[in-house]
């Protein structure tokens, strides 16, 4: 039973990430793109971080902050049933991709 137990954490085991990414562009300025932006790339588990509000719709709120400035903006990720994306939106940022994520990080190094 201890093999089995121990047999859980290990990391040779394949994993399969169920996560869903989002790269937001979080706003240096109020309500503007800018140079000064940063990207920050997060990670939604569809299985464990839906959450559903009074209205019975499948969310996720997620607050993100630039590891640099600190700035912060609102991620919100509306699900289906079935816990498929439907629609998203971002307070004090926007939603970009993963060349945008990318090039930021490879600028930071």
């Amino acid at each position: 039973m201890l093999k089995r137990f121990f047999g859980f954490f290990n990391s040779s085991t394949p994993s399969h990430d169920k996560g869903v990414y989002f790269y937001v562009r979080v706003y240096r300025l109020p309500a503007q793109p800018s140079a000064g932006d940063e990207v920050v790339k997060i990670r939604i588990d569809p299985a464990n971080d839906v959450s559903m509000n009074d209205e019975g719709d499948y969310y996720v709120r997620k607050e993100v902050v630039g590891p640099k400035t600190f700035r912060r903006a609102t991620l919100t990720v509306y699900f289906d049933a079935q816990r498929r994306v439907k629609d998203s939106e971002v307070e004090q940022g926007e939603l970009t991709d993963r060349a945008a994520y990318d090039a930021f990080t490879t600028n930071q190094a």
